[in-house]
């Protein structure tokens, strides 16, 4: 429908797909919603997960950075 290279707008239209169809789900067949959400595992787990990726992705950023100064002398 909409053909774009933007990464951003494609992730946002990702997002409300899925946040549409989680809706339509809770509206439309409630049960099923029980099921899916019975499977999600505990906000302290999902928290936990985030500071693990944000402390990695943070790493990995600073490495990456550091290697840049000393490649330029800098540091």
């Amino acid at each position: 429908m909409f053909r774009t290279t933007c990464r951003k707008c494609q992730l946002i239209r990702i997002y409300l797909g899925c946040a549409f169809l989680a809706i339509l789900l809770i509206g439309v067949q409630p049960e099923h919603a029980q099921v899916i959400a019975g499977m999600m595992p505990s906000p302290m787990t999902i928290g936990i997960l985030i500071m693990v990726g944000g402390s990695f992705a943070f790493r990995q950023r600073l490495k990456t950075y550091r290697a840049e100064q000393a490649e330029l002398g800098q540091r």
